[in-house]
């Protein structure tokens, strides 16, 4: 029975630590948002969401038309709490424009998720560079034997 209890302790302590966040290594699209957007800007106009797409807890890239988009950095206390598994989402706007520090980013979750930064993105600097990662091919060597 000690032996039963020690393993359920043990697996429950191994389940917390795998679920204990730390800081996250960005990830390539985000990264790939991120080189492609100029320098923050105070506001946007808006009047259509083309399409969006969540790139971690605290950036989500907008589309307002085919070649119109921006990165925008929200923040809800730690992060918009919704916004990776979002099947939808929306953003306030005053007279067709959003602000940063002023708008929000709706994604039907706890508490409101406001826009902190708002960055234009070159989208055709980062279509090229997803080119370029596609054509980038891993170089493949035999290993020596006696290694």
């Amino acid at each position: 029975m000690k032996y039963v209890r020690s393993c359920i302790i043990v697996f429950i302590a191994a389940a917390l630590a795998a679920c204990a966040t730390g800081p996250e290594k960005p990830n390539q699209r985000l990264l790939d948002y991120q080189a492609a957007a100029g320098a923050p800007v105070n506001s946007f106009r808006f009047f259509n969401l083309w399409s969006w797409e969540a790139l971690d807890r605290s950036h989500l890239a907008v589309y307002t038309r085919g070649q119109e988009a921006y990165l925008l950095t929200v923040d809800g206390g730690g992060g918009c709490q919704n916004l990776e598994w979002a099947n939808a989402i929306g953003l306030t706007s005053r007279m067709h424009e959003v602000n940063a520090r002023l708008d929000k980013v709706l994604v039907g979750g706890p508490g409101p998720c406001f826009i902190m930064e708002i960055r234009p993105v070159d989208v055709g600097k980062l279509r090229a560079e997803e080119k370029l990662q596609k054509q980038r091919k891993i170089e493949e060597k035999e290993r020596d034997a006696g290694a």
